[in-house]
């Protein structure tokens, strides 16, 4: 068992999706952005080591994991009431 993807790369792909840069325009000043993406990096591990290597891990597994580790920095920066992830007909993040 373990993380059935590459954490790094699930990072990185984040930072493409759009309205993601919306975390760092509107985060405030006392907050460490590297430090909000390695909380949201050790939630969505803690979300997905127990990951049976016997089950595939698809596309859209890949897409909720980008989304839980987004939903994590919103939530560390202290934006779940500015900013949420949504479907549009893909992953972005928008603001409320």
């Amino acid at each position: 068992m373990g993380v059935p993807f590459n954490v790094y790369n699930v990072m990185d792909s984040c930072k493409k999706i759009e309205g993601f840069d919306l975390i760092k325009e509107m985060m405030g000043s006392n907050i460490v952005y590297s430090n909000g993406f390695k909380y949201a990096i050790d939630e969505v591990i803690g979300e997905y080591e127990d990951w049976d290597a016997g089950h595939g891990f698809g596309s859209s597994d890949y897409t909720y994991a980008r989304q839980s580790l987004i939903d994590h920095m919103i939530m560390y920066c202290g934006l779940s009431t500015q900013l949420k992830t949504a479907f549009n007909p893909y992953l972005c993040v928008i603001k409320l």
